[in-house]
């Protein structure tokens, strides 16, 4: 593969994959999520006394399913979102030459007089196969399938029920 299309593809990857993170951050809880929380909670609020693991367990391992099924549902929009806008930046390019010339042998490559869109727009197909397999694996980048505000209610549910159980013990 020539190094330009890597390098390319690399950087659009990096740049895809922050912005399904990002957008992953700001999703609230689903239905199923807050559901498998509110459920779940007296007993792993029982159970666990920190409440930093009981969070951890309750989010990350009890509702595992519904958290992870939000994360693959929130890389697919991500993904669908910067298709459209390659699909819209790609549209606009000036039409390309039959052939582009190629470098001579031992010819420096210049990065500052590279189209990096035009060429990410000449090899599409290549670019969004990887694409969707970046996308897929994205959410479970670190291991850690939580959301951040599934994480953060769930850590406010256990305090409440907590303050709870032992306001009633006094």
């Amino acid at each position: 593969m020539k190094p330009a299309l890597l390098f390319v593809m690399q950087a659009s990857i990096a740049w895809y994959s922050s912005d399904a993170n990002a957008q992953r951050v700001t999703e609230e809880p689903t239905v199923a999520v807050k559901a498998c929380i509110a459920t779940n909670a007296p007993d792993v609020e029982r159970s666990i006394e920190p409440l930093s693991e009981a969070a951890d367990f309750l989010v990350n391992k009890v509702c595992a399913g519904p958290v992870s099924d939000q994360a693959e549902e929130n890389g697919r929009k991500a993904t669908a979102a910067q298709k459209a806008k390659w699909d819209d930046l790609c549209a606009k390019q000036p039409a390309q030459p039959a052939s582009t010339p190629a470098p001579q042998s031992g010819q420096a490559f210049d990065p500052d007089s590279f189209d990096y869109t035009a060429q990410m727009c000449k090899y599409r197909g290549v670019y969004d196969d990887t694409l969707a397999t970046s996308m897929a694996i994205t959410p479970f980048a670190n291991n850690d399938i939580s959301a951040p505000k599934a994480m953060s209610l769930a850590a406010q549910t256990l305090l409440k029920l907590r303050s709870d159980r032992l306001g009633k013990k006094r």
